[in-house]
């Protein structure tokens, strides 16, 4: 965990659930704990080893907050097509164990968090739920790596299979509003805002192989980092066109 990683987290352990036992019944506040627990359960699955013990040792933990972040999005160039000419065990086989598992392990290694899996797509929060200073350079850290390791598994893959893991990636920095949200039935920790929707829209214009960041994230980076000026893109929900860079892999 780097030292510059702040904490804001919080516990919950047998003794909490135990703690109902010898208060008055209310089962608001019990399926309020119970989903409480069952989220943290969820979460060791998508941190590294540091941060979730973070989690466990530090009050207030996935309480609702406002910070900044760096989000990472991650997308198959070809996938549909490419999904609709292999049967479905194979694609699953592929996802699991060629993308979301090597490409996981690289976020966690720059202690980020995987926020969701949406289709053929990994979604990476550096800075949540354990602040850091560093987000926007361990994002583009991992993006780079993540590239790398994507083509090393591409070239397998097309000597094994025929099929191929070329991806695109986006990168943006800013404030976005995380916490616990969903139904009474399914609730997950997740990270909402604008910074999250200029990720996917970057990935979004990503070719293969290419990592496009924002100005926020561009700003934060130090000059071993290599990057250059792309034309301006037009993002929804923001008024004016938006700067971006594209880093050298």
């Amino acid at each position: 965990m780097p030292d510059s990683c702040l904490i804001s987290l919080h516990i919950i352990s047998n003794q909490g659930i135990d703690g109902f036992l010898t208060k008055p019944f209310d089962n608001i506040e019990l399926r309020a704990k119970l989903h409480t627990i069952n989220v943290r359960k969820r979460l060791k699955q998508f941190v590294s080893e540091p941060v979730y013990k973070k989690i466990e040792k530090s009050p207030g933990a996935l309480k609702p907050t406002s910070h900044e972040v760096s989000v990472l999005f991650s997308d198959i160039r070809d996938f549909t097509r490419m999904s609709q000419q292999v049967p479905p065990d194979k694609i699953a086989a592929f996802l699991n164990n060629d993308y979301f598992t090597p490409l996981g392990e690289i976020a966690y290694q720059y202690n980020g968090t995987v926020d969701k899996h949406i289709g053929d797509s990994i979604m990476v929060v550096f800075g949540s739920p354990v602040e850091c200073k560093d987000n926007a350079i361990r994002a583009v850290k991992t993006g780079i790596k993540m590239q790398k390791r994507a083509k090393e598994i591409d070239n397998i893959l097309y000597e094994k299979n025929g099929l191929r893991l070329k991806i695109g990636i986006g990168i943006s920095t800013g404030k976005v509003f995380s916490g616990i949200l969903g139904s009474l039935r399914i609730k997950e920790f997740t990270s909402i805002g604008m910074p999250v929707n200029i990720a996917a829209r970057l990935q979004g214009m990503a070719k293969e192989g290419e990592i496009l960041i924002s100005e926020t994230t561009y700003q934060q980076l130090p000059g071993d980092i290599d990057v250059e000026t792309l034309p301006s893109a037009t993002v929804k929900g923001i008024n004016q066109p938006i700067t971006v860079y594209r880093v050298k892999v």
